[in-house]
């Protein structure tokens, strides 16, 4: 249906065939279609004349977004000093990498020795003390963010019952079968370190 026939465009339209039949259908026309293939594969024609949407999630990644709506929900500090932090991280590292090539254009633009100027050592070392401060910064941030993701961790748990209701509950179109055997949400085992 999709293929070949599908795309007569003429001066008044485009043309479909239904069942050997020509018809002009409205410019504001929207087919949608949906199928239980988990990658339905189509030719790069009818992919071109159309827009695919998957609205598959796995499981884990269901488990780590109904995680950050718990946390949002319940501790909010947290998700907004994780989010703070994490940036923090982010602009400290794009700091010490500018700062490097900030050391590297010093030293590739010294003309004979690199200690035979004084403004160039004093520039090195006014940027060796800005990086042992944002790699201060960059490490400080960095722990608060592990503290920050174990207390994440206390709501895992709700997260992951939450995933298995979803994952085990009746499928809304057979309601006789689970969207996935009860067995992958039991407790994993971990490992204990002796």
């Amino acid at each position: 249906v999709l293929d070949s026939p599908f795309g007569k465009i003429t001066k008044r339209g485009i043309k479909i065939m239904i069942t050997n039949v020509e018809t002009l259908i409205d410019e504001k026309f929207t087919l949608y279609m949906t199928t239980k293939l988990s990658n339905p594969h189509f030719s790069p024609e009818t992919s071109s004349k159309i827009s695919i949407i998957d609205f598959t999630m796995s499981q884990e990644a269901l488990e780590l977004t109904l995680l950050s709506k718990v946390i949002a929900r319940e501790q909010r500090s947290v998700e907004e000093q994780l989010n703070t932090h994490l940036n923090n991280i982010n602009a400290h590292k794009m700091l010490l990498k500018d700062i490097g090539r900030s050391i590297l254009v010093t030293i590739a633009s010294s003309e004979g020795g690199l200690l035979d100027s004084e403004q160039q050592v004093e520039e090195l070392n006014k940027q060796k003390k800005k990086a042992a401060e944002a790699g201060g910064k960059l490490k400080e941030s960095e722990e608060k963010e592990r503290d920050l993701r174990k207390r994440r961790e206390l709501y895992r748990g709700v997260a992951r019952r939450g995933t298995c209701l979803l994952y085990t509950s009746p499928s809304p179109r057979d309601r006789t079968r689970s969207r996935m055997p009860s067995s992958a949400c039991k407790k994993k085992k971990t490992k204990h370190k002796t």
